[in-house]
């Protein structure tokens, strides 16, 4: 079930060609994980840029920027929504606190439906279960580590053992912190829900 996968060129090391010929190949191998979709979220001219197409990674022609240096990826093998329908595919944008933002997932969300009956979440067209994930986010109007943490345990209130596989990239000024500044990847967690 759909696979996570991207690259973060902090040192500015490779060159645009040389970044999409990398993301080609994760994309493809990632592809023994779902056929069905391939999509790609990273900043460019300071914009947030989202690229998916109902097609194998093997067929995406992926074409980067010089300036794209952090890309995430998303291999979707289709569980709900119709692939062909693209607004259904990873990765998704959406916007907290004003900053745009980019989001895929791994797995499946068993409480969805409930959660958007909860949390009166707004009618769309998108028909996937992972998507209620970018609504909880902008519902919350932020985009932290303690409206992520908040997320994780939405999304895993109904179950004891919860693990969640998402990435989430705000791409704005803290992507600039995060590449240049810090020097070191963004905080990852993995496991059971956050305590």
């Amino acid at each position: 079930m759909c696979c996570l996968f991207g690259m973060i060129d902090y040192g500015r090391y490779f060159t645009g060609r040389q970044r999409s010929q990398i993301l080609s190949v994760l994309a493809t191998e990632c592809e023994a994980r779902g056929t069905d979709a391939t999509g790609l979220a990273y900043n460019s001219r300071s914009e947030l840029h989202v690229y998916k197409r109902p097609l194998p990674a093997h067929k995406l022609h992926i074409r980067l920027l010089n300036d794209a240096r952090v890309i995430m990826g998303h291999t979707r093998m289709m569980t709900q929504g119709s692939a062909k329908k693209n607004y259904n595919n990873h990765t998704f944008r959406g916007s907290a606190g004003g900053f745009p933002f980019a989001l895929a997932h791994n797995g499946v969300l068993h409480n969805d439906l409930l959660l958007r009956k909860e949390q009166k979440l707004p009618k769309t067209k998108i028909e996937t279960d992972s998507f209620v994930a970018v609504q909880l986010l902008e519902q919350q109007k932020a985009l932290d580590f303690d409206s992520l943490k908040r997320l994780s345990h939405k999304l895993c209130k109904p179950q004891k053992e919860c693990r969640i596989e998402s990435r989430v990239w705000r791409f704005d000024k803290w992507e600039e912190e995060i590449a240049v500044q810090k020097k070191r990847p963004v905080e990852q967690r993995y496991g059971s829900c956050w305590s």
